[in-house]
């Protein structure tokens, strides 16, 4: 609280303010004012009436305000609520002193229609990967968790494969609608929907495809 004679207060402690807030990348302090105070009793909101001077401190902090809400709503909107997570690979370049890190944000999905199978890549400040998924295998995940699904009826099950014809033979192998992708689209910041013969239309987290792909999130492979 900022008094008249220009001294400043901190009525509700400012050691505990701090230590609270110190993982907490969102804490906006407000000041206590006299300026405040006056736009609250004359019905003008000082973010609009934007005095031009007395209430700089205020200005910013309902800047900042505005900047954190803004920035959060476009996240919820998209479900992307979860601190940005990285994934490496078992199978990362032995050369390497260290392995690969690539970040889960960055993942690209595309449907092969040449074998109805995934392609998925993710990035990383230093290189890319490339990595398939089998539908089955994503079928029989948790679409948010990425874990799998026990005792799940589509881990057997054979998508449908464009085939050649033969002069001998056009009867083409018995498969699964359940887990033949039909098509694939992306959904914000999220992940991405997948539609299967069968009717079904899931959609798959970031964090799901990148464990289908055989990643490794950075904290469980260190834990590990």
């Amino acid at each position: 609280m900022q008094c008249e004679g220009g001294g400043k207060h901190y009525p509700f402690g400012k050691g505990r303010v701090q230590a609270d807030g110190a993982n907490n990348t969102a804490r906006i302090e407000f000041p206590i004012s006299v300026a405040t105070n006056d736009a609250a009793e004359s019905s003008a909101p000082l973010c609009l009436a934007r005095p031009e001077t007395g209430a700089q401190d205020e200005l910013i902090a309902f800047e900042e305000l505005a900047k954190v809400v803004s920035c959060e709503l476009l996240r919820v909107q998209y479900g992307d609520t979860e601190p940005e997570q990285q994934v490496t690979f078992e199978d990362s370049d032995p050369s390497m002193q260290a392995p690969s890190v690539f970040d889960v944000a960055s993942v690209q999905l595309n449907l092969e229609k040449t074998d109805n199978q995934f392609t998925i890549r993710l990035f990383s400040p230093s290189g890319a990967v490339q990595k398939k998924i089998k539908p089955a295998d994503l079928r029989s995940r948790d679409p948010k968790t990425g874990l799998v699904i026990p005792d799940s009826p589509f881990l057997d099950q054979k998508p449908e494969v464009p085939m050649v014809q033969s002069s001998s033979s056009s009867t083409q192998k018995k498969v699964s609608p359940s887990v033949t992708p039909v098509k694939v689209d992306r959904k914000g910041r999220y992940g991405f929907a997948v539609q299967w013969a069968d009717g079904a239309t899931i959609i798959y987290s970031k964090i799901c495809l990148a464990k289908a792909s055989g990643g490794l999130i950075v904290e469980e492979a260190i834990n590990e």
